[in-house]
């Protein structure tokens, strides 16, 4: 079943970036300009997000925080639990903070579907019928996968 209000949220919108935004640490951590200039959103990606954008990511979703597929989502060379002290001046690669950006908006647009983070957790980590009894949160490690997911969201939440 579908959650309350599904029609309006089939497609990520400014809400849902603006989320994945605050998921990541917010404007100071990821410069807002990308609700306007998605070449700006390019640009960060290839740079690399702040190591603190992981950081804020794994506080506010600690079920997702705590699962295995994290690890796989955004690569090898990315170590989830590192210190704090260990980031500050650090930069996620680009793989990484593409796989963290695509993962941020997809647990945005699911938290809005479900009215919380909870819910929103709780789909990404239970298998799913609709995608071959696969859990949300383990296709999200390959692009093809990913795809996967969101075409779901789209059809599901339409």
């Amino acid at each position: 079943m579908a959650p309350k209000g599904a029609q309006s949220i089939a497609i990520p919108n400014e809400a849902d970036l603006t989320r994945a935004i605050e998921l990541l640490g917010g404007p100071q951590v990821i410069d807002s300009s990308i609700l306007e200039d998605p070449l700006a959103l390019y640009e960060q990606v290839a740079r690399g997000f702040p190591a603190t954008a992981l950081e804020h990511f794994i506080n506010n979703c600690p079920v997702i925080a705590g699962d295995p597929a994290l690890s796989q989502i955004l690569g090898p060379p990315v170590a989830v639990g590192c210190p704090s002290s260990n980031r500050q001046n650090e930069l996620l690669s680009s793989y990484s903070s593409d796989q963290l950006w695509r993962l941020a908006v997809v647990v945005a647009r699911v938290e809005r579907a479900y009215g919380g983070m909870e819910g929103a957790q709780n789909w990404l980590t239970k298998p799913n019928i609709w995608l071959g009894w696969r859990r949300p949160i383990d296709l999200m490690d390959s692009s093809a996968g990913a795809e996967m997911v969101t075409d779901h969201l789209k059809i599901w939440l339409s």
